[in-house]
């Protein structure tokens, strides 16, 4: 009887890291989605982290930050110009922000201050330049 449970019990773990719905994730998920790659234009909150650190945007870009987290997180920019404050994230909680002025934006979580990342806002000729720039080295 023992190989029996020990059989349905391995079953049961395969089949919920399948559908995606163990520890109660995103249970609309796909499978092999990864909330430290985001889409375009867009900022993920996963695992105390702001994804990507640095986001280089052309002017005039609406960015979407998205909490992947159980805990509620913020962004937030409160000091000198382009302030913007998300207000409460709670998990798949959703935040849009317009950036119209050129710029580097630093920002926190208001909760947890050791998050932190930027917002770096180009003129279209730069921006294009920079995508066009071959990688930096992080070596």
């Amino acid at each position: 009887m023992r190989p029996i449970v020990v059989l349905t019990a391995v079953a049961l773990v395969a089949a919920c890291a399948s559908s995606g719905t163990s520890g109660g994730g995103n249970k609309s998920a796909p499978v092999d989605y990864d909330p430290s790659h985001p889409g375009p234009n867009q900022v993920v909150i996963y695992k105390f982290i702001f994804f990507p650190k640095v986001l280089t945007i052309p002017i005039g870009t609406t960015i979407t930050w998205i909490n992947h987290d159980i805990a509620a997180h913020t962004a937030t920019r409160n000091g000198g110009e382009g302030q913007f404050e998300s207000g409460n994230l709670s998990y798949m909680g959703t935040f849009h922000h317009t950036f119209a002025t050129l710029g580097t934006y630093k920002y926190i979580c208001f909760y947890h201050p050791g998050m932190q990342a930027s917002i770096v806002v180009l003129d279209s000729a730069a921006y294009k330049a920079a995508q066009n720039a071959p990688p930096k080295r992080s070596d």
